[in-house]
């Protein structure tokens, strides 16, 4: 099975260089910033960890990240560019503030005002997309000029581009075929079995259902962790868990890794995220390569959906890469379009009341420590409140469903199918009382590791591929759809590709204090031991299951001799997925991040 992409032609967008006069806080001239080939940037107080990134200048202004022009008060950006006829300026515009304060974006064009453009500064605001279309007529060295007036402490114009006025709708450009778009939809927290061509059988997903017959459904999907940051990080940098480091809750994926979005902004890719942040974030190095990188904090999906077709909409000609990572169906369960938090608090206080009950009948005045009340409370909800947290977990399921539907018709009505392909999937699943467990993170149960994946759009044919499935795979499998050439670090196989069945590895440390394990799956065969080389070369394995006969893993085999072998058989691959190949960065987290986790259970 191969998809091949048509030949590319030059798009004609021409990309601001960004060459930025700055300025100090009385108004004179600071710095100036040229990224151009063969020029270095000078010293700047930019705060720490912003500067030059791939020939762009990135930073950070509120919940957004990524390259272009930051605004400061007082101060004034120029840039010259030439400009294209029939062109126009296009950014996201946004203003950072302690208090809402009403403000204007100023855009001169040698030295005349071309543009005003009225925005809210607020902390946390969500911004906007701006167009200004320039003369008709084209103009050489053209300088622009930007500023603002109002009370914002910061104002940034992300990815501002000149790029045609009208560059004609997707599939059909007036310069002829391009790449296509591709879009990664990632449901943090979606156990495979909400599908029922993954074993589901109680409907909640019917939409997700039909569309995963339109397009490839990849029948065994695993997730390389059991929680968020590693699984998504392999997703995005294409190197498994030991290898890129990110594996704890303080660490970030090194600013060394290549990531997907890097290599596709290198052939004119458009990149974009949109997050629900949490461990989706940029402290956590998530960001490498978007140009633009959006967190909602309230986690509100509504507004993600609609970030994102936003983003969509501020077309400039260059196929799309998009990232959109959603909350929905992750703790705190909300029921509803209007994501009701109620009957998860009312659930949450009965475990409350049913936990000290437990303590007082313990004779305890209080519990010893945090750890053994976490125990006794995850110990609590896995034996009597497990079918309560199922139960929500379905109703979020439901909604996401619906809503991302009419967000795949509306993706068709934008002409994505003429010339665009999705991948719809999750970073793990969710564990409701199976094996006495719950949540997320720790033991590397199915149920934690099991995910759908789904590939549709332009020229994907309507087939189930029973291979083995990884999200390591996807960038190489995005790679080959865009038709440019992979990164030579990446791991995995395109997923086009795929002709033979090959063993999947899977990790998770001590988040949730079951130390650091692994799995291995061959086939229909799984392993679960510590991640020890050398008791994969002993052959020691904790728990062996045979999913053809066991696929709810009831009867654990323990040493049984095939899986004595297998470990053994498997020890030099696990040795090179585990080496090293990027030392993960410490992330110093603020208060607002700290208590952002612990609202999602972490």
């Amino acid at each position: 099975m191969s998809l091949r992409s048509q030949p590319v032609r030059a798009l004609g967008v021409a990309l601001l260089a960004l060459g930025l006069e700055a300025c100090s806080d009385e108004g004179e001239p600071r710095r100036w910033i040229h990224l151009a080939e063969g020029f270095e940037p000078t010293a700047s107080e930019a705060r720490e960890g912003e500067g030059p990134r791939n020939g762009r200048w990135w930073f950070q202004v509120g919940l957004h990240s990524g390259e272009g022009i930051v605004l400061e008060q007082g101060c004034r950006e120029e840039l010259q560019s030439n400009l294209l006829p029939d062109a126009s300026l296009r950014l996201f515009l946004v203003g950072e503030s302690d208090e809402p304060s009403p403000c204007e974006l100023k855009v001169l064009l040698d030295g005349n005002e071309l543009s005003r453009v009225p925005f809210e500064a607020r902390r946390h605001a969500r911004g906007q997309w701006v167009q200004v279309d320039l003369p008709r007529e084209g103009r050489s060295g053209a300088r622009l000029t930007f500023e603002f007036e109002g009370q914002a402490q910061r104002v940034g114009l992300f990815d501002p581009t000149v790029g045609p006025r009208a560059p004609g709708p997707r599939g059909a450009r007036t310069w002829g075929p391009t790449r296509p778009d591709l879009v990664v939809f990632l449901a943090d927290t979606f156990r495979a079995d909400n599908l029922t061509v993954y074993g589901g059988d109680h409907g909640a997903a019917p939409e997700l259902d039909r569309l995963g017959t339109q397009g490839l459904c990849f029948t065994d999907a695993w997730a390389p962790s059991s929680w968020t940051l590693p699984s998504q990080a392999t997703l995005l940098s294409g190197l498994h868990p030991l290898q890129h480091g990110a594996v704890k809750n303080r660490l970030s994926l090194s600013p060394r890794a290549t990531s997907l979005p890097e290599v596709l902004a290198r052939y004119g890719y458009r990149t974009g995220a949109i997050t629900d942040s949490g461990f989706v974030a940029a402290e956590f190095g998530l960001e490498q390569g978007f140009a633009l990188f959006q967190e909602n904090r309230d986690r509100d999906f509504g507004h993600t959906l609609q970030a994102a077709l936003d983003f969509l909409d501020a077309d400039d000609g260059r196929p799309v890469f998009l990232f959109i990572q959603t909350y929905r169906t992750h703790a705190p369960y909300r029921t509803g379009e209007r994501e009701d938090r109620g009957p998860w608090e009312e659930v949450e206080a009965r475990i409350v009341a049913a936990l000290e009950e437990r303590r007082i009948a313990a004779g305890l005045d209080e519990w010893e420590s945090p750890l053994q009340a976490l125990e006794a409370r995850e110990a609590l909800v896995a034996t009597e409140f497990a079918d309560d947290h199922r139960r929500l977990y379905l109703e979020t399921v439901k909604d996401l469903d619906a809503r991302f539907a009419r967000f795949w018709r509306d993706l068709q009505a934008r002409d994505f199918d003429r010339n665009g392909q999705l991948v719809f999937t999750s970073d793990h699943g969710e564990a409701f009382g199976e094996h006495g467990d719950v949540k997320h993170g720790g033991e590397l149960w199915e149920e934690k590791l099991r995910i759908p994946l789904l590939l549709l759009g332009s020229g994907i044919p309507s087939q189930q591929v029973e291979w083995n499935a990884f999200l390591v795979d996807l960038p190489r499998t995005l790679a080959q759809l865009a038709g440019v050439a992979p990164e030579p670090s990446w791991q995995g196989t395109s997923l086009l590709e795929l002709a033979k069945e090959r063993a999947v590895f899977s990790y998770s440390n001590e988040l949730r204090r079951v130390g650091e394990r692994m799995a291995i799956l061959d086939g229909a065969r799984k392993i679960m031991l510590p991640c020890s080389l050398e008791a994969l070369e002993q052959g020691h394995v904790d728990r062996a299951f045979d999913l053809a006969r066991d696929p709810d893993e009831r009867n654990d085999l323990g040493n049984v001799d095939w899986a004595t072998e297998m470990a053994r058989t498997w020890h030099d691959l696990a040795e090179q997925l585990a080496t090293p190949r990027l030392e993960a960065d410490g992330v110093e987290l603020d208060q607002d991040r700290v208590q952002e986790l612990k609202d999602l259970g972490y």
